[in-house]
C-alpha cells in the first residue's frame, strides 16, 4: 500500500494548487526566543510578490508582550532595547493588517513553521495559509553543502544578504534563494521525477505543487569518487618507530607507545611511517576518530553509515502515511541516490532526521554489497577506521595482518571500555501504537521509582543517569516489562536477576521522555582486551604518557610494551597559570574570563588572534554576552563561537572569511583550525567530563583494589583533552590557563602529564 501525506501543523484540507501563478509572501520574524507562547516577536518584515513585481514590504520593530530582549538576542540580531523603545509597536496593533496582507499569499521562508508557529500564537491564524519552506527545499535540491544555513547559502550563492538575523536582510535573502532553488529544480535526474509519480499525491504539503509536471535530464552523470591518493610533502618517517616495528615484523610484537603532539605534526609523521611500511609489504590501518585529518586515506566504513539503494525505495510504502518531515526526508535521500551519494554524511540530514536514516542504511556487514567493498578496501595498503569501524570488523578480511597505527589512545581506551555496553531503548515501544500507553506508565513508574529514588529529588530540565545498584532486584518492573516487549526476556532477567560482575544504569531525557536502560560487564571488557594484546603489531599515539603507564596496562590491557619518542618529537607549549585566579566556583568567574579575554586580546599585534577552550557551553554563552555586552573591548577581532549562532558548518564558513577571528572552541576537530592565526590561548577551567555511572562503578572496584580512579582514569583523560583541542593550532605560543586547581597536587599531576614527562623505559 502506497502512503498517504498529512502535515500535522495546518488546519487546511485543501490539496496543493498548481504553482502558478500565485502571490508569495517572503516573510521572516525576529523572537527573543524560540516558544511561541513565552517569547516575544521583537520584528516582522516580509514582502509580497506577484510575478516579477514586488507590491507590497512590510517592516516594524515590535515591543515585547511576555519574555524581553535579552543581550544574547541583541548580540544575535541586533536588536537593541533603544530601538525598540523608539521605534517598537505593540504586535496587537499589526494584528489585523498582518492578516489581510498574508490572506491569499505563500508564504515562503527559511525554516518558516518557526515564523508560522508564532503569528498563530499572537493572533495571527493563517487558517487557509500554504506555505514553502526554502530550508527544506534547499536540502532536497542542493548538494554537498557544509552548512544550510541562510546566511552560509547567501554567501556561497551571492545572495544579497547585509544583515544576518535582522528581519528584512533575511526576507530578501531568502527570495533569492527560492529563486536559484526553482532554477535548479528542472535539471534533477529524469527518475528523481518517475520515481515521484509511483507516491500518491500528498495531501497537503504544497511544495509537492513545485514537483508536479517537471521532467528531469535523463543523461546526468553518476558522483564519482574523488581519487585519493597521500601527500607528496611528507617528512621521513621517525626511524626509531620504522626500526621497533621492522624488527618485530613476524613475530607477536610488543605494544609501542609514543607521545602525540601537534596534529600538524603527527599526522605527517604518521602517513609517512604507514607508507614506508606498505613499501616494505607490511599493511596498515589508521584507527582514529577523527578521519577527517587523514586526507588521501581510504577509510573503511561501518555498514550503518551507508545507504542501502533497496530500502530507500521501498521505504514510503512501509508507512501508512508520511509527514512533510518525512517526505521531505524521501525526496533528499532519493535525489542523492541517485546521483550516486552512498556515505551518510553527503545527505544533509537535519537533527530530526536521523532517526529514519536506521530505516534506510546498510545494517548487515555479511550482506553481497558490503563484503564486495570490504573485499576492495582489503588489497588497499593503507586504510583508516574509526574505532568503532574497527571493532566492528576486527575479525574481518580487510584488518586481518595489518599494523595498527592507533590515533589517540585515550579516546581509543574510552571506546574500548564502552564497546561491550549494551543498550536498551525504550522509544520504540512509546512510539508504537500497539505498546505506546503501556509503555509510557512503565516509564513513568520507572523514572519515579527508580531514578528519583537513586536522586533523591525529582528529575529536572536536564538528562539524569543513575546507577541501578548492584544485586538490586527490579522485579515488578521486569515483570511489567516483559509483558509489553515478550521479546525483551534479557533486559527483563537483567533488571530481576542481574549477572554477577555486571553493572547496570539508567538514562533519562525529560525533554523527549526517552529512557534507556545500559549494561556492561566487565568480563567482555577483559576479552576485548585480550584481543588486542594478540595483534601482531600496534603502536598506539598518547597525550598523556604516565610514569607508572597504569593507564596502557589497565585500561587496553597491553602488559608488554616499549616507549618510543620519535626524531622531530615537540613538546606541547607549557602553561602559563595566572596568579591569584578566581575561584571556578565563584558567580562571578565568567565575569573574570571574559576579563581575561579583553586584556590578553588587547596585548596581541594585529595580526594574531586569541583563542579560548571552554569545555563547557555554558562558559562560552555567558563569557561571549558580557564580551559582545561592550564590543569597544575588541573592535578589531570577529566574535566565533562554537555553540552560538549556528552549527559547525557554518562556523568553519565564517572562519575562512575572518582575517582575525576570536575563537572560542569547546569539542570542535576539524584540519581548517589549523589555518587561524591564533597565537594565545585561554582555557578557564580543567576540561573534565560529566559524571557517568559506569566510572563511578569502576572508580568503586579500583579503590577497593587500592588504586584511584581519578588518578588512573580522569587525569589523563583531561590532559589527553588539552592536548587534542590545543594541538590544532600550530601558531599556538602562549597558552594561558585561569583553574586556580593548577596549584593542587593533582593539579600539578594533570599538567606533568599534558608536558609529556616521558621516561625512557616503562
Amino acid at each position: 500500500m502506497l502512503p498517504q501525506f498529512h502535515r500535522s501543523d495546518s488546519p487546511c484540507d485543501d490539496p496543493p494548487a498548481t504553482i502558478s501563478p500565485m502571490k508569495l509572501c517572503f516573510l521572516d520574524l525576529e523572537t527573543t526566543g524560540f516558544d511561541p507562547h513565552k517569547d516575544s516577536i521583537i520584528e516582522i518584515s516580509f514582502i509580497i510578490r506577484e510575478g516579477e513585481a514586488v507590491t507590497t514590504t512590510f517592516d516594524r520593530v515590535v515591543t515585547p508582550d511576555k519574555s524581553l530582549l535579552s543581550p544574547e538576542v541583541t548580540s544575535i540580531t541586533g536588536i537593541t532595547q533603544s530601538e525598540l523603545d523608539t521605534h517598537g509597536v505593540p504586535f496587537t496593533q499589526l494584528q489585523a493588517e498582518v492578516n489581510t496582507l498574508l490572506t491569499d499569499c505563500v508564504i515562503v521562508g527559511h525554516n518558516i513553521n518557526f515564523d508560522l508557529q508564532f503569528l498563530r500564537a499572537n493572533g495571527v491564524p493563517l487558517t487557509d495559509a500554504h506555505y514553502l519552506d526554502t530550508h527544506q527545499l534547499a536540502r532536497i535540491l542542493l548538494l554537498e553543502e557544509p552548512s544550510y544555513s541562510l546566511e552560509a547559502l547567501s554567501q556561497r550563492y551571492g545572495f544579497t544578504h547585509t544583515a544576518a538575523h535582522r528581519a528584512l536582510s533575511d526576507v530578501h535573502a531568502s527570495a533569492q534563494l527560492y529563486d536559484h532553488l526553482l532554477a535548479i529544480l528542472p535539471t534533477l535526474p529524469a527518475e528523481f521525477f518517475r520515481q515521484l509519480q509511483q507516491l500518491s499525491t500528498p495531501h497537503h504539503w504544497f511544495a509537492w505543487s513545485l514537483f508536479v509536471g517537471q521532467s528531469g535530464q535523463s543523461d546526468i552523470p553518476p558522483y564519482q569518487s574523488p581519487t585519493l591518493s597521500l601527500p607528496t610533502d611528507l617528512p621521513p618517517a621517525p626511524p626509531a618507530l620504522l626500526r621497533a616495528l621492522t624488527t618485530t615484523a613476524g613475530t607477536p610484537a610488543p605494544a609501542i607507545l609514543t607521545p602525540q603532539t601537534q596534529q600538524a605534526v603527527t599526522v605527517p609523521q604518521w602517513l609517512a611511517l604507514a607508507q614506508a611500511l606498505a613499501a616494505q609489504g607490511q599493511p596498515v590501518a589508521i584507527v582514529s576518530p577523527h578521519l577527517d585529518f587523514w586526507a588521501g586515506v581510504p577509510l573503511i566504513p561501518t555498514p550503518e553509515v551507508l545507504l542501502d539503494p533497496q530500502r530507500l525505495l521501498a521505504w514510503p510504502a512501509q508507512h501508512t502515511s508520511l509527514s512533510d518531515d518525512q517526505l521531505c526526508f524521501y525526496l533528499q535521500c532519493l535525489h542523492r541516490h541517485l546521483r550516486g551519494y552512498r556515505g551518510q554524511h553527503y545527505f544533509g540530514l537535519y537533527m530530526h532526521q536521523r532517526q529514519w536514516w536506521s530505516e534506510i542504511c546498510q545494517t548487515d556487514i555479511d550482506t553481497p554489497e558490503f563484503q564486495a567493498l570490504l573485499t576492495t578496501k582489503a588489497s588497499l595498503d593503507i586504510v583508516a577506521l574509526s574505532s568503532r569501524a574497527f571493532w566492528r570488523l576486527r575479525g574481518t578480511s580487510v584488518l586481518a595482518g595489518r599494523t595498527l597505527l592507533i590515533d589517540e589512545g585515550e579516546l581509543f581506551a574510552q571506546h574500548l571500555l564502552h564497546q561491550p555496553e549494551h543498550r536498551f531503548d525504550l522509544s520504540p515501544l512509546m512510539d508504537d501504537p500497539t505498546t505506546s500507553t503501556a509503555a509510557q506508565f512503565w516509564v513513568s513508574g520507572f523514572v519515579r521509582d527508580v531514578i528519583e529514588t537513586q536522586l533523591g529529588h525529582a528529575v529536572g530540565h536536564f538528562p539524569a543517569k543513575v546507577a541501578l545498584p548492584a544485586g538490586r532486584a527490579y522485579t515488578a518492573e521486569a515483570k511489567a516489562l516483559k509483558a509489553i516487549d515478550p521479546t525483551a526476556v534479557v533486559w527483563a532477567r537483567q533488571l530481576a536477576e542481574p549477572d554477577p560482575g555486571t553493572h547496570r544504569w539508567a538514562e533519562f531525557h525529560p525533554r523527549f521522555g526517552r529512557l534507556t536502560l545500559h549494561r556492561w560487564a566487565q568480563s567482555d571488557w577483559l576479552a576485548l582486551q585480550h584481543e588486542l594484546t594478540q595483534w601482531p603489531r600496534l603502536i598506539g599515539y598518547r597525550h598523556a604518557v604516565d610514569r607508572s603507564f597504569s593507564f596502557w596496562r589497565v585500561l587496553v590491557g597491553a602488559a608488554d610494551y616499549q616507549v618510543i619518542v620519535p626524531e622531530g618529537y615537540q613538546q606541547p607549549f607549557p602553561f602559563t597559570l595566572t596568579p591569584n585566579p578566581e575561584s571556578t566556583k565563584s558567580p562571578t568567574f565568567n565575569a573574570y574570563v571574559a576579563q581575561q579575554v579583553r586584556e590578553h586580546h588587547a596585548q596581541l599585534p594585529p595580526t594574531e588572534s586569541l583563542l579560548v577552550y571552554a569545555s563547557s557551553l555554558e562558559t562560552i554563552r555567558k563569557v561571549v554576552l558580557d564580551l559582545e555586552s561592550t564590543p569597544s573591548t575588541h573592535p578589531s577581532a570577529t566574535i566565533i563561537a562554537e555553540g552560538l549562532k549556528g552549527g559547525k558548518g557554518k562556523l568553519l564558513l565564517k572562519l575562512q572569511e575572518t582575517e582575525r577571528p576570536l575563537l572560542f572552541v569547546r569539542s570542535l576537530c576539524r584540519p581548517a583550525l589549523a589555518q587561524t592565526p591564533c597565537t594565545t590561548a585561554i582555557v578557564p577551567k580543567f576540561p573534565f567530563a560529566a559524571p557517568h555511572p559506569l566510572y563511578d562503578a569502576l572508580g568503586d572496584d579500583l579503590k577497593f583494589q587500592g588504586g584511584s580512579w581519578f588518578t588512573l582514569w580522569a587525569l589523563p583523560q583531561v590532559a589527553a583533552s588539552l592536548g587534542r583541542m590545543l594541538g590544532q593550532f600550530p601558531n599556538l605560543q602562549t597558552v594561558h590557563l585561569l583553574d586556580g586547581r593548577a596549584n593542587a597536587r593533582w593539579g600539578r599531576d594533570l599538567l606533568r602529564l599534558y608536558a609529556h614527562l616521558v621516561p625512557v623505559t616503562p
